[in-house]
């Protein structure tokens, strides 16, 4: 059996190939971001969460629970310009890509950790079942649908489709 070595599997990570792009970004989320709030952001709760998401952004963890949490905040604050019939900033509208894009990044990260442990033949790969990875690719498909067609973003659709010819 041919195992790739240690430099072909870094060369070959779909998640480090995405994440020099999306940090590429963050300067420009967090400048707009800070102005908002300098500037346009009346409710205090929604200016906890915005400032919280923007410390995480600031200082991220690989932690999926963290990045879900600033997720879905952040969601949530969008949720509530949208039921008020305002505008949403495009600032927020933009951490929310951003999130959302971690967020995915984060699961194919995790699915090729486990790909790569098994074709290795790691035990580890075996304390982690299949049901797992596949349900973590699922959600991943669903972050990168809202991106695309949200954002008009089909980078991470694309990273999926070939992550799934790869594990297939």
């Amino acid at each position: 059996m041919n195992t790739p070595d240690s430099s072909d599997i870094h060369h070959s990570n779909i998640s480090e190939d995405l994440l020099p792009k999306l940090h590429s970004q963050t300067r420009g989320v967090l400048d707009g971001v800070e102005a908002l709030l300098a500037n346009g952001i009346e409710d205090a709760n929604d200016r906890t969460i915005v400032s919280a998401a923007m410390a995480f952004i600031e200082h991220p963890t690989e932690h999926l629970p963290d990045i879900i949490l600033h997720t879905g905040n952040i969601g949530m604050v969008l949720v509530g310009y949208d039921m008020q019939g305002a505008d949403i900033p495009p600032e927020i509208d933009a951490m929310n890509a951003y999130l959302l894009t971690l967020q995915c990044i984060n699961r194919i990260k995790f699915i090729e950790g486990w790909h790569d442990k098994s074709t290795t033949s790691s035990p580890d790969t075996q304390q982690i079942p299949r049901q797992t990875i596949d349900l973590t690719m699922e959600f991943a498909l669903s972050e990168a649908a809202v991106l695309s067609r949200q954002y008009k973003d089909n980078t991470l659709n694309d990273a999926l489709n070939e992550l799934k010819d790869r594990i297939a």
